[in-house]
């Protein structure tokens, strides 16, 4: 058995809420890229206003931000399916750009399920 029991914490943001080259400091997917800073300890600014700037414009949409509402009805649909997937849930919080689970993932494949609940 392992030390954790199957339990992950998943988190991510809604689209075009957290880009490439954002002030806030970012990583690139499986950190192909080294960036200098994190959320603590933010790169130097404009260090990355570039990279920015371009990710802004590539977006083909406006970025996603959620009402109360909206993250209400998140929470209870996927609650609902995380339960259809036989996931054991302690914890979702949905915000208007960011979102958490902490559930129980006994496959071990918790972005696959997670891709499924957020289509």
């Amino acid at each position: 058995m392992l030390p954790w029991n199957h339990w992950y914490h998943c988190n991510g943001n809604t689209y075009g809420t957290w880009l490439p080259g954002d002030p806030r400091g970012w990583r690139s997917v499986n950190h192909k890229i080294h960036v200098e800073g994190d959320y603590n300890s933010p790169p130097p600014e404009g260090s990355d206003a570039g990279l920015y700037n371009h990710s802004q414009q590539v977006m083909k949409n406006q970025p996603v931000i959620l009402s109360p509402q909206h993250c209400q009805q998140i929470a209870e649909i996927w609650a609902s399916t995380l339960h259809h997937y036989n996931i054991e849930i302690a914890a979702i919080a949905i915000g208007s750009n960011h979102w958490h689970v902490l559930g129980q993932f006994v496959d071990h494949k918790p972005r696959i399920t997670m891709g499924r609940v957020k289509s």
